[in-house]
């Protein structure tokens, strides 16, 4: 083999190359565009960018890969059943193999965006607790009125069984149980207790799914909110309309109305 045919030999190979990856970037850039501007989709600013730099990368690499294997194991003759049994080979040896790699790809960049970086890709939200919940503000502190009434009632010697402040939830706010993400899947950062009633002593249940809540009304001694099913997002919870119970405020977290629907 001459050295002008090993330059030639080396100079397409490096065409493919960019070709695949301009390809496969701008594929990706116009799947992160759409995850952007969709209501359901809420990764943040650099689960945008960890997706787009990955499924660029991963979706490059499996095209590659198919190329290469269509190179090796393309036949030098078709044998073929008519003209549509033709087009079909053509075709598929044309383009198929970068395209199962690029599927292959797709697939790689989602397991390493939940698996390493901690997004929950199926539901389109971040992985952790902050990134992924937009929380008002009333739901991480008492309401000015509260710390007002404490403050001014406080004596100078503290009190021996000091009441606890709750977090105020308004009535409709969308809630969830405390919860995070895990390799292996979503799971409550502890037990949540539901109660029959706002000032029940003993818990009828815990909370066992991951479900999206209105909030009925709070309790204004023990701080529980009664919880009833919302919606949800693709509107599919089939208990919706439904009461589940009332769960202490410090075991719920405020969504979006989005989130509920």
């Amino acid at each position: 083999m001459s050295q002008s045919t090993v330059k030639v030999g080396s100079s397409a190979l490096k065409k493919s190359m960019v070709l695949y990856a301009v390809v496969c970037t701008g594929i990706v850039a116009v799947a992160t565009g759409v995850a952007i501007f969709s209501p359901k989709v809420q990764l943040g600013f650099f689960g945008y960018i960890a997706l787009f730099v990955s499924g660029s990368i991963f979706t490059t690499i499996g095209a590659l890969a198919g190329d290469a294997l269509r190179r090796l194991a393309m036949p030098d003759l078709y044998v073929t059943r008519g003209f549509t049994d033709s087009i079909k080979k053509r075709i598929f040896w044309a383009i198929g193999p970068q395209a199962i790699g690029w599927f292959l790809g797709t697939i790689a960049t989602n397991g390493f965006m939940q698996n390493y970086l901690d997004y929950d890709m199926q539901a389109g939200t971040g992985g952790s607790t902050a990134a992924r919940i937009e929380a008002t503000p009333s739901a991480s502190a008492p309401s000015t009125q509260s710390t007002v009434s404490m403050v001014a009632s406080e004596p100078q010697t503290p009190p021996k069984a000091a009441p606890q402040p709750f977090p105020i939830i308004e009535v409709g706010a969308c809630v969830m149980g405390v919860h995070r993400q895990t390799p292996q899947g979503l799971e409550f950062v502890r037990s949540i207790p539901v109660y029959p009633q706002g000032g029940s002593v003993e818990a009828i249940d815990s909370m066992k799914e991951f479900s999206a809540f209105y909030a009925e009304q709070q309790h204004s001694v023990t701080g529980r909110v009664q919880l009833v099913y919302a919606p949800g997002v693709f509107e599919d919870e089939p208990k919706a309309g439904q009461t589940l119970g009332w769960v202490d405020a410090q075991d719920l977290e405020v969504y979006e109305q989005r989130n509920c629907q």
